[in-house]
């Protein structure tokens, strides 16, 4: 029976279960002061300004005032469920970043909200890609976020 060799038993999986992310250092935050809960998450690549006056604008449109959000650059991509877990948020706008993991396998469509563990997600394009295209722009206000924060 303690015949067993201990290399025989530890080598169960041979697959990542759980990466360790630094939190301080997986995202910066850009803007707000998140009173609303209402998380948004770009890329590094996203961070222009350019779309920073998009999102500006979207979020005015949304009737969202600064306070109600927050506005985070995601530094390590495999890091966007470990800020959603920390800030616990309410609603999440992620622009241009995959939320599919192991623990999410979420192919959910752009522009279409959704609900997961009680919170609510919008996936979209990058901002630079809806800035330059009319119909991606108008996708994301008409059944993305019109329907997402309640905009008759």
């Amino acid at each position: 029976m303690n015949d067993i060799q201990i290399g025989e038993v530890l080598h169960i999986y041979n697959e990542t279960l759980y990466t360790n992310v630094d939190f301080n250092a997986s995202h910066e935050i850009l803007k707000g002061s998140f009173q609303q809960k209402i998380l948004i998450l770009i890329s590094k690549e996203d961070n222009l300004p350019a779309n920073h006056e998009l999102l500006a604008k979207m979020l005015t449109a949304c009737k969202l005032q600064e306070a109600d959000y927050q506005i985070s650059m995601v530094l390590q991509k495999n890091a966007i469920l470990p800020i959603i877990n920390q800030l616990n948020p309410e609603t999440v706008l992620l622009f241009g970043l995959n939320l599919n993991n192991e623990a999410l396998n979420a192919q959910k469509n752009v522009y279409k909200p959704f609900r997961f563990n009680q919170i609510k997600f919008l996936l979209s394009n990058s901002l630079s890609e809806v800035g330059a295209n009319a119909a991606m722009k108008s996708s994301l206000w008409t059944t993305g976020l019109k329907p997402l924060f309640n905009i008759q």
